[in-house]
This record gives C-alpha cells, structure tokens and sequence, in this order.
C-alpha cells in the first residue's frame, strides 16, 4: 500500500504481488516520461526486464496467476517454454507442435522476433517456478 505523508512524500508498506507489479508498470511509465522529456535515448530493457514484463502481462491481462497454474501439474509450462526457447534452424516447427502442451489456438510463436520468444519461454519458466513454490504452501 502506498500512503502519503506530507506533500510530497511517500511511504510504501505491505506491498503484495499485485502492487509490486502496479508499482513496476508506474515506474516504467514513468521512466519513458522522464526520457522523452529528457531527450535522451529510450531505455533497452534487459533480458530479466522484458522476462518480468511478460510475465506481468500473462496475469494481469490473460489471468493466468499462479493459482490458475496450478491445474498444469505434468510439466506443461516448462514443456510451454520449451517450445518457444528452441531455435527454428535446430527444431521444426511441426516438431514444436507435436510437443506443444496445449490447444494450438494458445501457441503463438513469433519467428521473426526471436527476443520476443525467448521473453515467451523466460515468463513460461517463471511460471512453472511460481507454481511449484505455490504447490508447497496451502491455496488461500
């Protein structure tokens, strides 16, 4: 929870999951504010950041949060992940398909943008960590 104290301070506590991930967007917002007032060049994001970004987007706009994760108890995510992570040139395609844990109308592969697919793979793997760590503690 973020309150203010005074003008122009603020204070952070009890931040949860949902407000890390609010706090992150505000922040990156804010940081493409500051450059294109700046004039300076944008920000490249890291390979953790582009990571965090999909996984953000997977919960908050597809809604796959851990608990919806935790039905995929058979590797399905990591399997996910797999697929986008491989290189075109060393597994075909079909290949990936005929492993592709899911429905194909959920594989989405994005061949031209190879980073793009690996920001994929590293969500999926966030993902299956999350679930796994979430299998060890009692569902809320």
């Amino acid at each position: 929870m973020v309150k203010q104290n005074g003008e122009n301070q603020w204070i952070v506590t009890a931040v949860d999951r949902q407000d890390r991930i609010v706090i992150r967007h505000v922040m990156n917002m804010l940081a493409d504010l500051l450059v294109n007032v700046a004039g300076a060049e944008k920000h490249v994001n890291t390979g953790v950041e582009l990571i965090a970004e999909e996984r953000d987007r997977q919960i908050t706009v597809e809604g796959w949060t851990v608990e919806h994760d935790r039905q995929w108890k058979d590797g399905e995510l990591a399997i996910a992940a797999a697929c986008y992570s491989l290189p075109e040139k060393r597994l075909s395609i079909s290949f990936r398909k005929k492993i592709w844990p899911w429905d194909l109308r959920w594989w989405k592969p994005s061949p031209a943008n190879r980073i793009r697919e690996l920001q994929k793979a590293g969500a999926l793997i966030a993902a299956e960590i999350d679930r796994l760590q979430a299998e060890k503690q009692p569902r809320t």
